[in-house]
């Protein structure tokens, strides 16, 4: 109980979440890791472990005699034998020999008696083996090879003569031989409420724990190919919910004894694990360029007439200097005259392009400043920055993109801190949510992040606040104006670590 009290306090100082918390595990380790363990063992070795025997048969079918060849007295000479009657093997792990009460042996973890085999449990094992001996050469017997002993010693014969003073204590005339009983193992209070399940299959006896809000899919995998959408019936996905379990461990464990245990609902343990199978079943499409639908031609129309906005990438009124080349882990790119509007763009300039982009690469854009006070107080106007990004063939899902906007300040002849030489802004993408175009139909569908509560950096567990990109503009104007040179880079970055990503971007550019 002390463990697990820790463990909660660490789970909340860490923000691991309830699925990740102790009592999540024991329960995981209950319904799951113990269950497919027990199954394996059994296939694995069901023809070496005996059949199930009870408690009961146990008492009854294993009897326990004792033996001294001194007169029946307690001493170095006693030995004790416990023998198997049943047909089965039996296992005895931390049961009892007990005399008057008195606990005289426990049976060490792994004790299993054979079919009609015996134990002994003996004080001494050199007058225990001249006995044996003795015993065989007089009955004309042949000379045994092998016995299954544990050692007493002194502690055996200690705890017989407190069974002996016992019996005496209560009748002076008793005799001198004691009688032995063999005693079923003890198990404390949480232990037998664990022994017998606390799941259960019966939904009108069990609790249902309380339950969070779904993450987000996973990527759709197959075997070690992941990023699949279409022609792969064998690929699934995966997500997870938060359990809080705290509630029903506190009643299990509670101290007061209850006429009726609860039982967690056997099948809300994995309720916190959904699996999709279809994520890549559907037939692949086609593969064509994004059309011109509405919400795309308005938003090119909309930028072109504005004189406040800047058009890094796509569209006829793109600023000159930003330097794709800082793009990274790039497999493959091709150029695109049409653009975001169906106008094809003239003089060899970029309508749009299509990129494959493997694990956390990314098109970016760069430019460097030379001028840090023009270079703030043209950012700080903006608030968003929106990219539109259309599929390669239906039905691609939405993309899992990242935004990021970095600056690099540079000083000739001095020094900046680590903290001020380079500094980062990520947020993860927002999509306009377009029922009739946009990506769904193989239209340009906007994503978009803003500078005040997107793009953020900074934040952790020491107490640290996070700083957000319009508040670092204000603040920090100073860092901007006594920089040489300022690089900055508009970063459009593929969140996943494992699959490429294959898709149109048709525009780049900070709005008001």
């Amino acid at each position: 109980k002390k463990i697990r009290q820790d463990a909660l306090r660490d789970s909340v100082k860490w923000k691991v979440g309830g699925i990740r918390s102790i009592d999540q595990g024991v329960l995981q380790l209950l319904s799951q890791s113990v269950k497919l363990r027990r199954e394996q063992l059994f296939k694995t070795y069901s023809n070496m472990i005996p059949k199930t025997v009870t408690e009961r048969e146990i008492l009854e079918n294993v009897k326990v005699k004792a033996f001294s060849n001194m007169n029946d007295t307690i001493g170095l000479w006693f030995w004790i034998e416990i023998k198997n009657s049943l047909l089965v093997a039996a296992d005895i792990s931390e049961y009892s020999i007990t005399c008057e009460n008195v606990k005289v042996w426990t049976f060490t973890p792994g004790t299993v008696l054979d079919a009609h085999h015996s134990i002994y449990v003996v004080a001494d094992e050199r007058n225990f083996l001249d006995d044996i001996r003795n015993a065989n050469k007089s009955g004309g017997q042949q000379e045994e090879k092998y016995f299954f002993v544990q050692h007493g010693h002194e502690k055996l014969v200690e705890q017989l003569e407190k069974c002996l003073k016992k019996k005496r204590t209560i009748s002076p005339f008793a005799e001198k031989k004691a009688f032995f009983n063999i005693e079923p193992r003890e198990v404390n209070k949480e232990l037998k409420m664990l022994s017998s399940s606390p799941l259960s299959i019966d939904s009108s006896n069990c609790t249902e724990p309380e339950a969070g809000p779904w993450e987000e899919w996973g990527e759709c995998c197959r075997g070690s190919k992941c990023g699949v959408y279409c022609d792969e019936p064998s690929a699934s996905r995966g997500r997870r919910r938060e359990l809080n379990f705290t509630k029903f461990i506190d009643e299990l464990l509670r101290e007061e004894e209850s006429d009726k245990t609860k039982r967690l609902c056997y099948p809300s343990l994995t309720a916190n694990w959904q699996v999709d199978k279809q994520c890549g079943a559907e037939k692949c499409g086609e593969r064509r360029l994004p059309y011109t639908c509405t919400s795309a031609l308005q938003y090119a129309k909309k930028i072109d007439s504005s004189s406040s906005d800047l058009v890094l990438f796509g569209v006829s009124k793109s600023e000159s200097g930003w330097d794709s080349s800082f793009s990274w882990g790039v497999k493959e790119r091709n150029n695109i005259a049409i653009g975001i509007d169906g106008r094809k763009e003239t003089n060899g300039n970029i309508g749009s392009v299509k990129m494959q982009l493997y694990g956390k690469g990314a098109f970016a854009l760069g430019k460097k400043f030379k001028d840090g006070k023009l270079l703030v107080e043209t950012f700080s106007r903006f608030n968003n920055l929106n990219v539109l990004v259309a599929r390669e063939r239906y039905p691609q899902p939405l993309p899992r993109l990242t935004l990021q906007i970095e600056f690099y300040f540079w000083r000739e002849g001095g020094v900046f801190s680590n903290n001020d030489a380079n500094v980062i802004f990520s947020s993860e993408v927002r999509f306009e949510d377009n029922t009739n175009d946009g990506w769904q139909s193989g239209c340009y569908d906007k994503a978009f992040a803003s500078f005040k509560t997107d793009f953020v950096r900074g934040g952790d567990s020491k107490g640290n606040q996070r700083e957000a990109l319009s508040d670092f503009l204000q603040n920090r104007k100073q860092l901007f104006e006594s920089s040489d040179t300022v690089t900055v880079k508009v970063v459009v970055r593929n969140k996943s670590r494992k699959s490429p990503l294959v898709l149109y971007i048709g525009s780049v550019a900070f709005v008001m």
